[in-house]
């Protein structure tokens, strides 16, 4: 019994470490994915004034585009996050109650109602929430510059033109 024990101890420390090498892999993968978005967004929107109406169409699309795919990937990456911080807190709280059972330890935790387990995946008051409301804010102003051009020939057409008044 005390061999088996030791076993579940040893094999849970290794998924404990694990867990939290993960942890600490997708948050640096989504730093440097956000990162590298915002370099390419100040980059681009530094030369965006420099080039052609055309490249500038192209250049603000192709900045929206990534900016999406970092969005989806910023909030996959926040759901993993949560997932590996249960993982851990339930074998955290399997270790101090010394019962070596994680899944009981994860409903225990669940049905008290602690917040990090009944709780969504973005807390507004969190880093993480921060920072997508960044990426989301950056995609707002490339979409608001790729309608640009659009609502300005918009109200340059007479019978779409909201200030437009009729001849009498």
């Amino acid at each position: 019994m005390a061999n088996s024990d030791q076993n579940r101890k040893e094999f849970l420390l290794a998924q404990y470490q694990q867990v939290g090498e993960f942890l600490r892999t997708s948050d640096r993968n989504r730093d440097i994915w956000v990162g590298a978005y915002f370099a390419f967004l100040v980059g681009g929107l530094s030369v965006v004034d420099k080039v052609g109406a055309d490249a500038r169409n192209v250049l603000l699309a192709a900045l929206f585009v990534f900016g999406v795919v970092v969005a989806f990937y910023t909030t996959i990456a926040r759901a993993w996050h949560c997932e590996y911080n249960r993982v851990l807190m339930a074998i955290h709280k399997s270790f101090a109650d010394e019962k070596l059972d994680p899944l009981s330890s994860a409903e225990e935790l669940k049905q008290s109602g602690w917040r990090p387990f009944s709780s969504s995946y973005f807390n507004p008051k969190g880093t993480e929430f921060a920072v997508y409301s960044l990426v989301l804010l950056a995609l707002c102003l490339l979409l608001a510059l790729l309608l640009y051009p659009l609502f300005m020939w918009l109200s340059f057409v007479p019978v779409l033109s909201l200030s437009h008044k009729p001849s009498v």
